[in-house]
């Protein structure tokens, strides 16, 4: 690297929690210069959980004792003119977590996790790109003996689509491990991610049963669901719906359908309001 290019190289003792960092600021330069450390990831990005003023002839510069978790430095002139970013520490170590679906059971995903700092670890589940560490899907304290968690996203109404405009998009999900962090706070950091991964697309599928009657079933999702039926695809008002049943992957409408329409069923989930699926009535011939 030039040395007439500012820079700044991080690392932490792994005994004490503390982040050092050694910068260089060319002697062209004038201050004045600081130095702050920040959580990666961070839901609120400006905001530093320590800092230190420098000058070009500091070396090395420790910071006080943090929580565990990923860090940065950042090299500043004036107030907030960034001159550079340093490599990604861990304080604490980090965690390396991978994830495994069912086969049986696509939507129960089984959480495996190496090393363990206290019994106050957990892992969360987020959607990726979440910055905010207690915006968490779901969460479990990490087991000492199995060295594993299990996350059931049916149970917990995680949906697996949303909509675009008219386009229809899988969600991204990781898992996010925490050290010694019993309580979420905006400064909680993480001292590891999973690798992402999306859910099975929904399927919907209507057809006639009776000439009053439709048959509508679904699969590769949550229970917490209504459905609604429209007249066509430009409709913006349905014309009836129905909840579905905690038992039920299916839902019968009581509904005399007008030949020559083209109906549209359109699966919301009832926490979220996403639309998750749609599809058209299916036309089956019936005598």
């Amino acid at each position: 690297m030039s040395n007439e290019v500012p820079h700044v190289v991080a690392g932490s003792y792994k005994k004490d929690y503390c982040a050092f960092c050694d910068v260089f600021i060319p002697p062209s330069l004038v201050g004045p210069f600081w130095v702050g450390i920040y959580v990666i990831d961070r839901e609120f990005d400006n905001k530093y959980s320590s800092y230190q003023v420098c000058t070009p002839t500091s070396k090395r510069i420790s910071f006080d004792p943090l929580p565990a978790g990923m860090y940065e430095v950042r090299l500043f002139k004036d107030r907030y003119t960034r001159l550079a970013v340093s490599n990604v520490i861990y304080l604490g170590g980090k965690a390396k977590i991978s994830f495994a679906k069912d086969l049986e059971f696509p939507h129960l995903i089984i959480v495996y996790y190496q090393e363990i700092s206290t019994s106050e670890d957990w892992i969360g589940l987020f959607e990726k790109g979440v910055h905010s560490m207690k915006q968490f899907i779901a969460r479990q304290t990490v087991s000492v003996t199995q060295r594993n968690v299990k996350f059931n996203c049916r149970l917990l109404k995680v949906d697996p689509t949303r909509y675009v405009g008219d386009k229809c998009i899988l969600r991204e999900f990781e898992f996010r491990y925490f050290k010694e962090h019993s309580v979420v706070s905006s400064t909680t950091a993480p001292s590891g991610y999973s690798k992402s991964f999306t859910l099975d697309f929904p399927s919907l599928h209507a057809e006639r049963l009776t000439v009053d009657a439709i048959h509508v079933i679904w699969k590769n999702t949550h229970h917490n669901i209504w459905i609604g039926v429209y007249k066509d695809k430009n409709a913006t008002s349905y014309m009836t719906y129905e909840y579905a049943n905690q038992d039920c992957d299916f839902i019968n409408f009581k509904v005399k359908y007008v030949e020559g329409e083209t109906w549209e069923f359109r699966m919301f989930s009832t926490q979220s309001k996403e639309m998750l699926w749609k599809c058209e009535l299916t036309k089956t011939l019936f005598n």
